[in-house]
């Protein structure tokens, strides 16, 4: 890197030195020019300037400067239209002068074409016209600058900072090209230089601004940062570039076509004929509110075995219109070729009347096969084809598309994206690749007329069809940041899911595995190691950390434990949380959605691509250093239920009357996804007893996926629901009705004495067309209560509701009217909830179970109390008529419990974890039935004190029940009661007492 830097230095004082030295070696002599005459009029000097333009340029050698001081400059004192100015080889004109300046760093800044932040600072100096001086164009001159062909002009024609206008080419032959400017290259050349110019309200038939003509010649001027605006004409509103057996392909850098108008081509019209060529480079140019029947604001026509297929890069078009092509038509006939190639290009807000909101390819007989890389299509609308309308004629219309981005286009019949229409055998087939189409009209985003869109390596929305091809996905999420950018978003699918064959290259002609080194923004093309689909590369951080504590520390703005986030700005930091997985670690504490003590309908929200973990101390730098969280924590166990608390208790009265509706509300507008994560926190207090539809249900937690196509699927871990209660769904409401769906997934979470009506901790709703069938791993409900369904209602009326339980238990949950384990729901619809490897007891025995209307539960390697029917045995299931569990208060296992060892012997830690609902192995020997494994013997793993965890093998005290072998010292600590079953010594094993310390055996 320091060697380029070095070297680029090295250029520009070599650069600078050539500048200083070459004017003396040259001999330059400026000359000057002002509106008046002055002293001895022969241009010598400002005081001696002369008021004759044209003559100064005549009368100056190649490598002199002429001088222009602000002012209105006409090429005749008569009425003769045909009196134009003419530049001339080696002579430099320069405009804008205050008339005082000695060099010409010292002239006015100009710059016509302005730019974000910065004001447009148009020349002072312009060359105009209006000869007749009525300010109308009927009499102006024909053109206001002619350049002919015998004048051989080379880019040492210079004109820099001037205006140029009123111009009026509508006469004959000659005299109907280029109001503003003439450049005739016709069987010869004319390559002059346009620099900082403003050409404006010229008019004429062909070319409003400039007609560039290099028929059996060469016409190719070079233009740099200048503006065209407001000129008009039949062909070409602002230029007009004419290939005939020749070339007209002109250079244009950093220019603005701005409000131009023409019957074809607004701003732009391209023209190459019988092998003649028109095929412009444009760079860092923008077209903005330009019109035309045909291409609003460029036009390339390329007929007898001509070519118009102009590049174009990093170009901006902007809310330009048409009949057809609002922003371009690339038309092909007689064998001709308009196929431009356009790379880091923007189409925004063009519209058509007719077909191609932003770009219009037609051939007939001929080719329009444009090659687009790294563009995007944004808002465009039209009745066919809102953004692209393809169509052949005997021809080819096979355009390329890499990397591009289509969102919101829009079409009122046909083809929101893209309408591709292939006739008389002619052939449309666009080929999309490593692209992305979003919201431009669902079903009706492609529409094929004997047509047929082919796509690789592409993200589409899922509705989406008319393509065929491999390698792509759909998604029902937005993949960009937002509604009016196309940006991916840090959890996009886009992301390193382009064609894994793609690198980049130094310069064009661009392909599928040939990209440009940069993407649209001007970013880096590549990142990670695989290119993204879209025309913007995900460059962002993952996995940032935001810091939340109860009372915040520092400057309160979540970068860092000691400027930690507020905790009433929790939901700020969910919000503000960049980067696909991004993370908010919150402190131990008390978190409520409000300070507002009486508005319930406020709730916590999570979203997509951010992981929210709690139980931190405050100090940690690494998620592993975070205590152990145990949701089902009992004396001796390592960890504890989390120390963050999410509660709906806002009143801070200890009662749930006038709590929260809902500690967490996941509204169906989010479409979450398990990237949205919840980690390590107790929900408690929330009090959904409002209206329906949504304020009834889960008072824990509301997820809302209901209405056609809508879906919620946020990850939940290491959670407590507690005490919270509802009409529906005391903990948590899984809304997927009316055709939606609503399915999250829960890991190594204890649901815990929460009430309801219906559904004491849980309700799932898939009615109506909808779907609930979430999946429950280690999991427990405990000591629940309802009305109807203790601790789990489902509801697949005409829907579907059938939950999958992995391990988990329910355990002493009730309901008045039965069901204390179960109620299913399936009439019209299906209720058949899976339960694996998991375990109920004392739910309300016969009644625990109960099933409506065909529903049915499926068993799987479980166990129940003898009593308990309403569920269909699959294979391994057991009953049992005495406790599996150590206790009425706990999910651990007893000695000799039938639960352990007779799960699924076929089940392995990827599906239930390494480690169970309290963070302990998950397997040990066979795996057992429920969330809690049985660890067998316990034995110690190193000296220490007995009521130090890390001692023993299980990472937890013994307790009764327990077999403990001693292989080690152990010292009972002083007054410390310890409790075990059997205690077993090794040879090494030793048991010390300190002072008051005592040893029970418990059978």
């Amino acid at each position: 890197m320091k060697f380029h830097i070095t070297h680029r230095l090295l250029g520009l004082c070599v650069l600078l030195t050539v500048n200083l030295i070459d004017p003396p070696l040259l001999a330059q002599t400026i000359r000057y020019v002002k509106p008046t005459a002055s002293g001895s009029a022969n241009g010598s000097s400002w005081a001696n300037a002369s008021a004759s333009l044209q003559a100064i340029i005549n009368a100056s050698a190649s490598g002199d400067q002429v001088w222009v001081a602000g002012g209105t400059y006409k090429p005749t004192s008569t009425t003769d239209r045909t009196v134009s100015f003419a530049m001339k080889n080696g002579v430099a004109i320069y405009g804008g002068f205050a008339g005082t300046e000695t060099a010409l760093s010292q002239r006015p800044p100009i710059n016509p074409v302005g730019g974000p932040g910065v004001v447009s600072q148009p020349s002072t100096t312009t060359l105009s016209g209006d000869i007749d001086n009525d300010g109308t164009w009927a009499n102006n001159s024909y053109h206001v600058i002619s350049n002919p062909a015998s004048l051989s002009l080379t880019p040492t024609a210079l004109l820099d900072g001037v205006v140029v206008s009123g111009g009026n080419a509508n006469g004959t032959a000659s005299n109907n090209r280029g109001g503003g400017i003439h450049n005739d290259g016709s069987g010869n050349t004319c390559q002059p230089t346009f620099q900082n110019c403003t050409f404006q309200t010229n008019v004429a038939t062909y070319g409003g601004a400039l007609f560039n003509y290099g028929s059996l010649g060469s016409s190719s001027p070079l233009l740099t940062n200048c503006a065209l605006f407001s000129n008009s004409a039949a062909y070409g509103g602002a230029m007009y570039n004419y290939g005939d057996r020749g070339s007209s392909s002109p250079q244009l850098t950093n220019c603005v076509f701005q409000s131009n108008s023409a019957t074809s081509g607004g701003a732009l019209f391209n023209f190459g004929l019988y092998n003649g060529s028109s095929s412009p480079q444009l760079t860092n140019c923008v077209f903005q509110s330009n019109s035309a029947t045909t291409g609003g604001a460029i036009g390339n026509d390329a007929e007898n075995n001509g070519s118009s297929s102009p590049q174009l890069t990093n170009c901006v078009f902007q809310s330009n219109s048409a009949t057809a092509g609002g922003a371009m038509e690339n038309y092909g006939t007689s064998t001709g070729i308009s196929n431009p190639q356009l790379t880091n290009c923007v189409f925004q807000s063009n519209s058509a009347t007719s077909g191609g909101g932003a770009i219009y390819n037609v051939n007939r007989q001929g080719t329009s096969s444009s090659q687009l890389t790294n563009c995007s299509f944004q808002s465009n609308s039209a009745n066919n084809g809102g953004a692209m309308y393809n169509e052949s004629n005997y021809g080819t219309t096979n355009p390329q598309l890499t990397n591009c981005s289509f969102q919101s286009n829009s079409a009122t019949t046909s083809g929101g994206a893209m309408y591709n229409y292939g006739a008389n055998s002619g052939s449309s087939s666009p080929l999309l690749t490593n692209s992305v189409l979003w919201n431009n009209g669902g079903s009706n985003s492609i529409v094929n007329f004997y047509g047929a869109l082919v796509a690789r390596y592409s993200l589409f929305d899922n509705t989406v069809t008319g393509y065929s091809g491999s390698d792509n996905l759909t998604t029902t999420v937005s993949p960009f940041v937002s509604a009016t950018s196309v940006a991916l978003y840090a959890c996009s699918p886009a992301i390193n899911a382009g064609n894994p064959t793609s690198v980049t290259t130094s310069s064009p002609p661009y392909s599928e595995t040939a990209l440009p080194a940069t993407d649209l923004m001007g970013g880096p093309r590549i990142v990670g190691g695989r290119v993204d689909m879209g025309a913007v590369e995900f460059t962002g951080i993952v996995s940032p950390v935001l810091y939340v504590t109860p009372a915040g520390n520092g400057l309160r703005n979540g970068s860092s434990w000691a400027n930690a986030y507020v905790g009433a700005a929790l939901q700020i930091a969910i919000d503000q949380a960049p980067g696909c997985q991004a993370q908010v670690w919150v402190a131990g504490g008390t978190y409520k959605p409000t300070s507002i003590t009486t508005d319930r309908s406020v709730s916590f929200t999570m979203r997509n691509g951010v992981g929210i973990y709690g139980g931190f101390a405050g100090t940690e730098t690494a998620l592993s250093q975070r205590p152990p969280i145990n949701p089902v924590a009992e004396p001796g166990m390592v960890g504890q239920p989390s120390s963050t608390t999410l509660s709906g208790d806002i009143d801070n009265d200890g009662t749930r009357t006038n709590n929260s509706y809902h500690v967490i509300s996941n509204p169906a507008s989010l479409s979450l996804t398990p990237t949205a994560l919840l980690d390590g926190v107790v929900i408690s207090g929330g009090n959904a007893n409002g209206s329906s539809p949504h304020d009834s249900g889960g008072g824990g937690v509301y997820n809302g996926g209901s209405g056609s196509g809508n879906t919620c699927q946020p990850s939940f871990r290491n959670c407590t629901f507690q005490t919270n209660s509802a009409s529906f769904g005391g903990a948590v409401y899984n809304d997927g009705s009316l055709s939606g769906s609503s399915s999250p997934l829960l890991t190594n979470c204890a649901l815990v004495s929460n009430s309801a009506t219906t559904g004491g901790a849980m309700y799932n709703d898939g009615s109506f067309s909808g779907s609930s069938n979430l999946v429950l791993t280690n999991c427990s409900f405990q000591s629940n209560s309802a009305t109807s369904g203790g601790a789990m209602v489902n509801n697949g009326e005409r829907g579907s509701s059938s939950p999958g339980l992995t391990n988990c238990s329910l355990q002493g949950n009730s309901a008045t009217n039965g069901g204390g384990a179960m109620v299913n729901y399936g009439d019209r619809g299906s209720s058949s909830p899976l339960l694996t490897n998991s375990v109920l007891w004392n739910n309300g025995g016969s009644s625990a179970i109960v099933n409506f209307s065909g529903s049915m539960v499926v068993a799987r390697y479980s166990l129940f109390d003898a009593s308990v029917t309403g569920y269909t045995s699959v294979t391994g299931n057991l009953t049992t008529t005495t406790t599996p569990f150590a206790s009425t208060a706990t999910t651990r296992l007893r000695t000799g419990s039938p639960a352990i060892n007779t799960a699924d012997p076929s089940t392995t830690t990827a599906t239930v974890g390494r480690t169970d609902l309290a963070g302990l192995p998950r397997v040990v020997g066979r795996l057992d039935m429920g969330p809690l494994e049985f660890q067998d013997e316990l034995f110690t793993v190193k000296p220490g004190p007995w009521n130090d965890p890390t001692v023993w093998n299980v990472n937890r005290l013994p307790q009764p029940g327990d077999r403990a072998r001693l292989k080690h010292a152990i010292t009972i600590p002083g007054s410390y009661p310890a409790f075990v079953t059997l205690l077993l010594y090794d040879q090494a094993g030793r048991l010390l007492y300190n002072a008051g310390g005592r040893l029970q055996l418990v059978q």
